[in-house]
């Protein structure tokens, strides 16, 4: 849900017409501190011989031999001199010991500590669930495989296409054979140290009346909300297959929704996740965001993320203001990608906002990944599986105040893919 990433500033938007950008999330360079240097002073300068006869000694002595003893005052002085040399030595060496072993011990103490009270930089982007949580739906294989021909292809479908999944909750609850839930809390916060406890509540999930809702809720000082996903029952990508062989060779993503009321720190996305980490952690596998919005709702988000693992990741995102500036919690809006092998157009009711393409086609702004040997339409050329959801705070946000209503809710009327068979 979008390093993104977000995932992980915004750029300014104009009416009707959607902002792109490219780039790396910031990444702060270490500077090297000069390094200090210490000279010992040399000691004062050398005295004559008590009494005023001799010669002064000749320059600071700066060493003392075996032999220099020995000389002095014989074998009997020079086996006490080893001894007490003997007797030094080990005593700095347990001084040497005890200091190398009390040093180890505050740095084990030190970095447990650090791991209890820090937290990694997050990203702005909502991350794999795999992550944490749980749930039904985020752990163990996801569908990849071939999926089930439809009984019919609905009307709604246009002419030269083919329905190949769709959800317009119809029934009284959650449909298991389409619907997974994500749990918990997540790790760091769902990677974006985001507040909400996700749940299988149907007070944060609820399917009547034709509409998914997914409802956030504050209870004292914590959140609760919905995060459905589809990983374990369907993947769709270009290329894709019906079990009865049908190949497509684009598919369309669509959801119709009306977004919350707006709200400090409110965060609804509609995004996709690739199934199968294929090219790396997030973003080298890639993540497309067919919508977000947060706060004020007055612009849409859309874009993808890709190129290397965190902190090497990039995107490249589109943000969409109404003509009125109206936000886009004013009623049901259609959000959708068109997806092909070469190209993602992402649309807001019907209207194509942007298209980005691989690398290959646009070596300025275009998709890839850091994996080797990756094809050229990497990352975008293996199965995506679909997440709804609505988080509560969270680092692109930021946390509720006073203002938030609560409850808050993401209403969907439909979800629905099609693609162009071959």
């Amino acid at each position: 849900m979008s390093n993104g990433s977000g995932g992980s500033g915004q750029s300014s938007q104009h009416s009707s017409r959607a902002n792109v950008y490219s780039g790396s999330h910031p990444v702060t360079a270490n500077g090297h501190m000069p390094s200090a240097y210490y000279m010992t002073p040399s000691g004062p300068a050398p005295a004559a011989p008590p009494g005023g006869g001799g010669s002064p000694v000749k320059g600071p002595q700066t060493h003392k031999t075996w032999s220099d003893e020995e000389g002095a005052e014989g074998g009997s002085y020079s086996f006490c001199t080893r001894f007490k040399f003997a007797i030094w030595l080990a005593t700095v060496l347990l001084l040497i010991c005890a200091a190398v072993g009390l040093s180890v011990t505050m740095a084990v103490v030190m970095n447990n500590r650090n791991k209890d009270n820090s937290s990694p930089p997050p990203s702005p982007d909502p991350v794999e669930p795999d992550s944490g949580g749980g749930g039904d739906g985020s752990g163990g294989d996801g569908n990849t495989g071939p999926l089930p021909v439809p009984s019919e292809n609905p009307t709604w479908v246009p002419a030269g296409a083919q329905a190949i999944w769709w959800d317009d909750f119809e029934g009284s609850s959650l449909d298991r054979n389409k619907w997974s839930y994500d749990l918990g809390n997540g790790e760091w916060g769902w990677g974006n140290n985001e507040l909400q406890t996700y749940t299988d509540n149907v007070a944060n999930v609820r399917v009547a009346g034709g509409n998914l809702y997914i409802t956030a809720l504050k209870d004292g000082n914590s959140y609760t909300s919905g995060r459905i996903n589809t990983k374990q029952h369907a993947s769709f990508y270009p290329g894709m297959q019906l079990a009865d062989g049908t190949t497509f060779t684009s598919v369309h993503v669509e959801a119709r929704m009306q977004l919350p009321a707006p709200g400090q720190g409110l965060w609804p996305a509609f995004w996709m996740f690739p199934t199968e980490l294929m090219y790396g952690v997030w973003a080298a596998s890639g993540e497309i965001d067919v919508m977000e919005s947060i706060n004020d709702m007055k612009k849409i988000t859309q874009g993808l993320h890709f190129g290397g693992s965190d902190p090497r990741n990039q995107k490249n995102m589109t943000r969409t203001q109404q003509g009125n500036k109206q936000p886009w919690s004013d009623g049901f809006h259609t959000m959708a990608v068109d997806w092909a092998a070469d190209s993602i157009a992402f649309l807001v009711d019907g209207k194509v906002r942007a298209t980005l393409y691989p690398r290959s086609k646009d070596p300025t702004y275009g998709w890839w990944t850091e994996a080797a040997g990756a094809p050229p339409n990497a990352p975008f050329n293996e199965p995506f599986y679909l997440i709804l959801n609505l988080a509560v705070g969270g680092v692109w946000p930021g946390v509720p105040d006073g203002t938030t209503p609560f409850p808050a809710t993401l209403t969907v009327d439909h979800v629905r893919v099609w693609g162009k068979p071959v």
